[in-house]
């Protein structure tokens, strides 16, 4: 789904801080 997708460029925008 793409919401998944905007979701997981959260997370990895959490793991890269």
């Amino acid at each position: 789904p793409e919401g998944a997708a905007m979701y997981n460029h959260v997370i990895q925008y959490a793991l890269s801080l």
